[in-house]
């Protein structure tokens, strides 16, 4: 039996990609108006590796460089903190009046719900401040073409960023 371990998706631009477009494509107008009050809010899984919890970090980082946005904040929705409750707070406290929840998830489901119940709590404790969730990342073409670089990476098949 022949065994490859292929590196995780990780820190690549084509992520960042993702994720600015989730912003754009959900509130891009407010954004563009609201700059100052508005927040983007990256969630993680969370994990009790802190390398994968500091690239979500790193990510969030990344994804200010690219909006410039006044508020990009991090949080977590499992394992580690700030929790997305912190999260949410932190965002209001730091002069947010809408708050755009990115999760960084592949896939709907039981996550998704628990987001939701926070939100509508949220909401009803915040009546004056907006907050919407983006969908997941799904089958996006970007996520589909570095998962097929991590793959050749690990055939060896993989040269100078393009794969031979």
């Amino acid at each position: 039996v022949v065994v490859r371990c292929a590196s995780h998706v990780g820190l690549h631009e084509r992520m960042v990609d993702v994720l600015k477009d989730r912003v754009v494509s959900q509130v891009g107008e407010l954004v563009e108006k609201n700059r100052r009050e508005t927040a983007v809010l990256l969630m993680g899984r969370g994990s009790s590796d802190p390398e994968a919890n500091g690239d979500c970090v790193k990510l969030g980082r990344l994804l200010w460089e690219r909006t410039r946005l006044s508020i990009v904040e991090v949080c977590f929705i499992g394992i580690t903190q700030p929790s997305l409750p912190e999260g949410l707070d932190r965002c209001v406290r730091l002069g947010a009046r809408h708050i755009i929840v990115i999760p960084y998830l592949l896939v709907p489901g039981v996550l998704h719900e628990r987001v939701a119940g926070f939100l509508k709590r949220f909401r009803a404790a915040h009546p004056g401040i907006e907050a919407h969730e983006t969908p997941e990342i799904g089958l996006d073409e970007r996520l589909v073409r570095v998962v097929a670089e991590r793959i050749a990476e690990a055939e060896g098949s993989f040269a100078h960023g393009v794969a031979v």
